[in-house]
């Protein structure tokens, strides 16, 4: 019971029927019975009885209704029962065959067309040469695009510093008194 009296399942999940269960209803024996021999005198008697005063006979057909009523019952029954293992052998049939899953495919941050195969693994079918921008602002209400590194033909960052850095020598010669020739021309 959930709160206040409440039921926790939901209306209509209850004769749901799931993967693995069993048939609801098994096939039985039919609900008719047949009537003793001596229920069968007293009928047979009764039924001539009235035929003879003009009536119909009640106790013969209403043993032969319930006799086909039986019989549909049992089989609707056995139908059930057979349109249940049915579907119970499509679905094992379907779980245990299934297709390969289809492809996935997408695009990538950075532009490249891109699958996951059926071992789940992403594998780049195309990858885009355009370099891809970012604008910079120059906080004065413009700025500038520059590519990214490490996208399409961008230069790459170097990991590395490149070149070789030279000491300043002690005493000052190139940093107060640098001559007055520096490229200003």
């Amino acid at each position: 019971m959930g709160i206040f009296g409440a039921s926790l399942i939901p209306s209509g999940v209850v004769n749901a029927l799931m993967p693995g269960d069993a048939p609801p209803v098994q096939p039985q024996a039919p609900v008719y019975k047949r009537p003793s021999t001596a229920q069968m005198v007293v009928g047979s008697i009764g039924d001539a009885l009235q035929e003879w005063g003009g009536g119909h006979a009640t106790f013969a057909p209403e043993m032969a209704a319930r006799r086909q009523a039986a019989l549909q019952q049992q089989g609707a029954l056995l139908k059930q029962a057979q349109d249940w293992s049915n579907w119970k052998r499509q679905y094992d049939y379907r779980l245990n065959n299934q297709p390969p899953a289809a492809p996935h495919y997408f695009q990538s941050n950075n532009g490249d067309e891109m699958v996951i195969g059926s071992d789940g693994q992403p594998k780049t079918l195309y990858s885009d040469p355009t370099p891809r921008m970012q604008f910079i602002p120059d906080g004065m209400g413009g700025g500038t695009w520059h590519a990214i590194p490490g996208t399409g033909q961008a230069k790459q960052a170097p990991s590395q510093p490149v070149g070789k850095l030279t000491p300043i020598p002690e005493g000052g010669a190139g940093t107060m008194g640098a001559p007055r020739t520096f490229p200003l021309r």
